[in-house]
């Protein structure tokens, strides 16, 4: 039995949205994970914590997190219940576009400086709207 079950929401040549539920049967760190591609990920509920190198993620409704496509990453499960996310990959150069150039870094490859952002309750609330 996977410990994960992904729905394709929404397929479009800019846009991919998915809703991704996870079991949360892992506490500690989990094996090693990687993005094919850049992915904006808002988790809805639980909570997990997503580990990159030394740097570590809180993951819940109150955050998006950036999943760079080709980082390696583990991730742990500090609460029972599991967790459920809607992610979204969109295309490279839109995202370039679209994206505040402070929260990335300089360069052709797109790569997000930081792992997460606080979002507020408005972008919550869109957030559910969409799924």
């Amino acid at each position: 039995m996977s410990d994960f079950a992904v729905q394709l929401l929404l397929a479009t040549p800019l846009i991919e949205v998915r809703d991704v539920v996870c079991a949360g049967t892992c506490r500690h760190k989990g094996p090693v994970e990687r993005a094919g591609r850049t992915q904006l990920v808002f988790p809805y509920r639980g909570t997990y914590v997503r580990h990159v190198g030394a740097d570590e993620a809180v993951a819940d409704a109150s955050q998006v997190l950036f999943f760079n496509a080709g980082e390696d990453y583990h991730v742990s499960h500090p609460n029972p219940g599991g967790d459920a996310s809607l992610a979204l990959t969109v295309d490279d150069a839109l995202l370039r576009e679209v994206a505040p150039a402070a929260l990335l870094h300089a360069g052709e490859r797109l790569r997000f400086r930081e792992p997460r952002l606080r979002i507020d309750p408005r972008a919550q609330v869109l957030v559910a709207l969409l799924r």
